[in-house]
């Protein structure tokens, strides 16, 4: 027997509540998100490169996703991708078990990672990503 190709998450109808990081540019990420393990079957995510730095990001994040109406789920460091990689933790609030993530990578991981290019000096690279219960 064989089983059916996992299919990729579909981009949420409320996606576009989210705010774009500020001061970032759309990257083509899919290198990114295959280098920390998020391919498009686990999450639907979309890649910024930005010229700031990941707690004005995160700050910014917050305060415009809690603005929308997402729950705050924590921020947490996440030292097995890298030294200077953040993550904060949102629950959209449309289904019990879907939650949104906000992941800044931070230079040394780029450079580690060989995406370096992706971010103005001093910026981070976010990856925004929706997880379907």
């Amino acid at each position: 027997t064989s089983c059916d190709a996992d299919q990729p998450v579909e981009r949420p109808e409320w996606w576009d509540e989210v705010p774009v990081p500020e001061r970032a540019e759309p990257v083509d990420g899919a290198s990114v998100l295959a280098a920390i393990g998020r391919g498009p079957t686990v999450a639907y995510s979309e890649v910024y490169g930005t010229r700031v730095d990941a707690d004005t990001v995160l700050e910014a994040s917050r305060s415009a996703l809690e603005e929308v109406g997402f729950e705050y789920g924590g921020l947490d460091p996440v030292p097995d991708l890298g030294p200077d990689v953040q993550q904060q933790y949102w629950f959209p609030g449309r289904l019990p078990d879907d939650f949104f993530m906000v992941l800044t990578l931070g230079p040394e991981t780029l450079e580690a990672l060989g995406f370096g290019d992706l971010a103005e000096p001093g910026g981070v690279v976010v990856v925004v990503s929706y997880f379907p219960s």
